[in-house]
């Protein structure tokens, strides 16, 4: 094809809650962008970044105009919802000091999410102006269809399973201008059948990323704090997403981290570059107002749904510890969960780290087994026995290959072994050097 159009239309689920910043704080510490309706959206600019990003093809760059002295030759819509049925809600968000355990002064804000459940509209139109065009998108658009239909993120805070999308409907049409049919069909904006040339994808096979996915239940008590929607309820409340209690990927994350630092601190005998470890896995974004430098998180964990749980009102005091008697005032409550049965409660938390080094996937599956093993604490309210779960199932996926119930005493160890060993060993030390060197900022 010499001449011609191919348009990609698709209907994307959002699957978890999306943060796109307008820039205000007019209701919250940082609002989502919403258009003159008042319906949240995403930009185009944010899903042209996420495309180049995924291509990753120089060519494929300048087709999109970037760094070019020509606009871009894809035109694509704001990605818009229509359905009224949406839902913005406020979470917060905390900074823990690792070192205390405890929030950090001045590091509580607050956001907007829209809650996942809805569909937005996306519009792409490819310019073909010669064949070598034609050739160039063949190899492109499927590598777009894998990205649409096997999920994707946008927006902030991708790092903790924000703003996942996945494509329900996707339809590639292809417009040949030599034919004088196509070029009608398009000009009257006429839908014609899918193209399985371009439309068919490649495959959600991701080698370079290193997966845990794992069941559990449970034993006890969680909580997640929110606050209610009246004054009248409970003083503080599990976190729900469309009214259901859910797992957030930012709790299970600042748990995480904050268990690596600690197994390292112990296992290495210098600890100096403990930091540079954490920063180049978790990422980092440094608090100084000149030369600041951010390192983007290369893990990440899903935010999940909880089953088979009810939550139960329990009141509490505090003790004044001279007097043994009650302090006054010091009266609260809370909601946590209780599980309601001893099926998985949560269900496929997922971990993701990508191009992932050997000592850290050592790392993250010492972290994983304290999880799985109930020693390592999610959420509030911890130091009366909130918080753990009970490992079911554990399966990993590692340079594309899956192995199931890793923690089973049949389980073939010797494949995590050899990550374990290169953690104790530092194996990695100078790449991941390299790694973290190459976000700080230039010295003058």
């Amino acid at each position: 094809m010499n001449k011609g159009k191919i348009i990609l239309k698709a209907k994307l689920e959002l699957i978890s809650p999306l943060q796109i910043g307008s820039g205000s704080a007019d209701i919250s510490d940082r609002d989502i962008i919403v258009n003159a309706d008042g319906r949240p959206y995403i930009p185009a600019s944010s899903f042209i970044g996420k495309l180049n990003a995924v291509v990753d093809d120089y060519s494929f760059s300048k087709y999109l105009g970037i760094g070019q002295d020509h606009q871009s030759r894809l035109q694509l819509d704001d990605l818009e919802i229509d359905q009224d049925d949406f839902k913005i809600s406020i979470r917060d968000g905390i900074r823990i000091d690792n070192k205390t355990n405890l929030v950090e002064d001045g590091a509580k804000f607050d956001y907007q999410v829209l809650e996942p459940g809805v569909c937005f509209n996306l519009n792409m139109y490819f310019d073909v102006n010669c064949e070598d065009d034609f050739e160039n998108l063949k190899g492109w658009i499927p590598i777009i269809v894998s990205m649409l239909k096997y999920s994707f993120y946008v927006g902030a805070r991708q790092s903790a399973g924000s703003g996942e999308l996945v494509a329900n409907e996707i339809t590639v049409m292809k417009y040949d201008f030599a034919n004088k049919r196509d070029a009608i069909e398009y000009l009257i904006d006429q839908d014609k059948s899918d193209c399985k040339e371009l439309s068919t994808g490649l495959g959600a096979v991701d080698n370079s990323i290193f997966t845990i996915i794992g069941d559990f239940t449970i034993p006890s008590s969680l909580i997640v704090r929110s606050y209610p929607d009246t004054p009248f309820g409970s003083d503080a409340v599990h976190l729900k997403s469309n009214n259901k209690p859910v797992l957030p990927g930012s709790s299970v994350r600042g748990a995480l981290r904050a268990r690596g630092e600690r197994i390292l601190n112990t296992i290495w005998e210098d600890n100096s570059f403990t930091k540079q470890f954490i920063a180049a896995m978790f990422g980092y974004a440094s608090a100084e107002k000149e030369n600041s430098y951010t390192i983007p998180s290369h893990l990440r964990v899903n935010e999940v749904f909880i089953d088979e749980v009810a939550s139960e009102l329990q009141n509490r005091i505090q003790i004044d510890r001279f007097t043994g008697g009650t302090i006054k005032g010091a009266l609260f409550d809370s909601m946590p969960l209780f599980p309601k049965s001893d099926q998985a409660q949560v269900k496929g938390l997922r971990i993701d780290i990508k191009d992932a080094f050997d000592s850290q996937k050592g790392l993250l599956l010492l972290i994983f087994k304290d999880l799985y093993y109930e020693d390592l604490a999610i959420g509030g309210e911890k130091n009366v026995g909130r918080g753990c779960l009970k490992g079911i199932t554990a399966n990993i996926i590692d340079n594309g290959n899956k192995y199931e119930n890793i923690f089973d005493e049949n389980a073939n160890s010797e494949q995590w072994d050899k990550y374990i060993k290169a953690l104790h060993e530092n194996a990695d030390k100078a790449e991941i050097e390299e790694r973290f060197n190459s976000f700080l900022p230039e010295k003058s």
